[in-house]
């Protein structure tokens, strides 16, 4: 009488044969609801880092003549920040919306982050010192990499969320001239790629994992 069940559990080491079987119980609304809720449980710790890290470039960085630029971007991103902390907020408190509008909102929050940090990065490269725009390069290569475990459970996700810190950035340095500038540019293009190409196989990993956990769980029961 075991036999049947064994063999079910044999069937289900391939992630197809595990989709097939969670498709049966909770379709795809199933695993959508699954990333969705690893991205809002990420979400605490993004605005946590976002309020840490962003006085750190504004003081290292604070230029009498661009004072105010560098004063609204921090305020700026602190609101944005607190925006997408009340997401997290009314999602854990159970508003009913639907989990492709939770995802929408996540994704249209994390593209406003990713501009806010790609735009800040630009301004401080801006300033005429070799220290500050090093500062700012690094700055914006831990931003983007960082994004990478905090939004890769829905690789597009994260895929606007780099997209917002690269592109002002490149924007920037392809439009100065300078052939070292541009070169620079193009390798922050292919980092980006990089980055996007991990973030979506972490995704399918993510994916496989749900499927899994939902086809065992049908098997048990």
């Amino acid at each position: 009488m075991e036999f049947p069940k064994a063999a079910a559990i044999d069937e289900l080491a391939s992630p197809e044969a595990a989709a097939s079987s969670a498709f049966g119980a909770g379709g795809l609304a199933g695993i959508l609801s699954d990333h969705v809720n690893v991205l809002f449980r990420q979400g605490r710790l993004d605005y946590a880092i976002t309020f840490v890290l962003s006085p750190l470039p504004a003081i290292a960085l604070w230029s009498e003549a661009q004072a105010a630029s560098i004063a609204t971007w921090w305020l700026a991103l602190q609101s944005v920040a607190v925006a997408r902390f009340g997401l997290v907020f009314a999602y854990e408190r159970g508003v009913q919306r639907s989990d492709q509008q939770w995802l929408r909102w996540f994704a249209l929050g994390a593209l406003a982050s990713g501009l806010l940090w790609g735009v800040g990065g630009s301004l401080f490269f801006l300033i005429e010192s070799n220290q500050k725009q090093i500062f700012a390069a690094f700055l914006l290569s831990a931003v983007l990499a960082g994004g990478i475990p905090l939004f890769c459970s829905v690789w597009w996700v994260y895929a606007l969320y780099g997209a917002g810190v690269v592109a002002p950035f490149v924007y920037l340095l392809s439009t100065t001239g300078i052939h070292v500038y541009i070169g620079s540019a193009l390798i922050a293009v292919l980092i980006y790629a990089l980055c996007v190409a991990i973030a979506a196989r972490l995704s399918r990993v993510f994916s496989d994992a749900f499927r899994l956990r939902r086809a065992h769980a049908n098997l048990a029961d």
